[in-house]
């Protein structure tokens, strides 16, 4: 898929946010051409969080709503309510998957990656993942940032600490909001492509237990997520899905026209 095929693919709108509903193959391919292109796009993977998130946080909402940036749908809620807009299919794009798919390719690509996110151990981790499954890691580089607010400083201190690498593609794992807003920051000041997978280096790196492959396609993925940390994610998983039933009550998606 060359840069016009990105730009041109079908989309849906749906709460002024318009998304790019692509099953992982597509979405590699996808990646990799806008890697290669001079002009590249922050990947966002969005789910009903982080649609219900959006309604909110003001900084994330403009962000997903800025067209610069490439809205995955990685959920099958989000996926199933998308698919009722007139001529759309049923496709979701899990980040994790994406993030394994991806990385794999860009690596036989020779493609440059930088990983930001995570902690030193799981990034470690991470790292000997990839040699044991044989992927070249020479041009590879891994950084885990401090837990520090997303001023323009200290975003900017990330970005030059990343492009001193000169990645053509970078991974971003900082949790939602905070990896949207410094994907789309890190892209529109470097012109690198970039993709927020949220959780997928701690996954990829099995620092944290990942849901059985038959959990995964049905739309209950959540519920295992949240059984496993209960205090840290009930308000993901309790206020953000009353937020997001709302919303598909309310609002009914629609072909995005261009």
């Amino acid at each position: 898929m060359d840069k016009k095929a990105v730009t041109a693919a079908s989309a849906v709108n749906w709460g002024g946010i318009q998304f790019r509903p692509m099953r992982v193959e597509s979405a590699v391919t996808a990646l990799l051409s806008d890697a290669l292109s001079p002009h590249s796009h922050d990947f966002h993977l969005c789910n009903s969080w982080t649609v219900a998130l959006a309604q909110r946080d003001q900084e994330l909402a403009k962000v997903l709503r800025s067209g610069h940036g490439i809205n995955l749908v990685d959920g099958v809620p989000l996926a199933r309510v998308l698919s009722v807009a007139p001529y759309m299919q049923y496709a979701t794009t899990r980040g994790p998957d994406l993030f394994l798919a991806g990385t794999r390719a860009a690596s036989a690509a020779g493609l440059t990656q930088t990983f930001y996110g995570a902690t030193d151990t799981a990034l470690a981790q991470l790292r000997k993942r990839f040699m044991n499954e044989g992927w070249d890691v020479s041009k590879m580089h891994f950084l885990s940032p401090p837990f520090q607010p997303l001023s323009v400083a200290n975003m900017s201190e990330g970005v030059k600490n990343i492009m001193a690498h000169e990645p053509q593609i970078v991974w971003v794992g900082l949790g939602t909001p905070k990896q949207d807003i410094f994907a789309d920051f890190l892209t529109s000041n470097s012109e690198v492509t970039s993709v927020a997978v949220g959780a997928a280096f701690d996954f990829a790196a099995g620092t944290v237990a990942e849901a059985p492959a038959w959990v995964r396609g049905s739309g209950f993925e959540w519920l295992y997520r949240f059984s496993r940390e209960p205090k840290r994610l009930w308000r993901r998983y309790t206020l953000g899905n009353i937020t997001f039933i709302r919303l598909a009550l309310q609002h009914r998606p629609r072909t995005a026209s261009f």
